[in-house]
């Protein structure tokens, strides 16, 4: 898969073009969860929850709702 990037300066403007494939001698599993105590889902999840949906975590192992503490953490742009 061929990825395009722009990078400017000003009124210069460059064009990068990053050939992206997938190694045939890897896996592509991300995680191992035969380890994890938790394992934390972020699928469905937005910088714009309610503060109140803010508090909870999804462990995707058991799917429960697990109560949680964020200190510091900037909801606006990825942390």
């Amino acid at each position: 898969m061929l990825n395009y990037y722009s990078i400017s300066c000003g009124a210069t403007e460059r064009t990068i073009a990053f050939m992206v494939s997938q190694d045939p001698n890897r896996s592509m599993e991300l995680i191992k969860k035969d380890d994890l105590i938790l394992c934390f889902d972020a699928t469905g999840r937005s910088n714009a929850e309610s503060e109140s949906n803010r508090v909870l975590i999804n462990d995707a192992l058991t799917k429960e709702n697990i109560p949680a503490s964020f200190i510091n953490f900037n909801w606006y742009n990825n942390g």
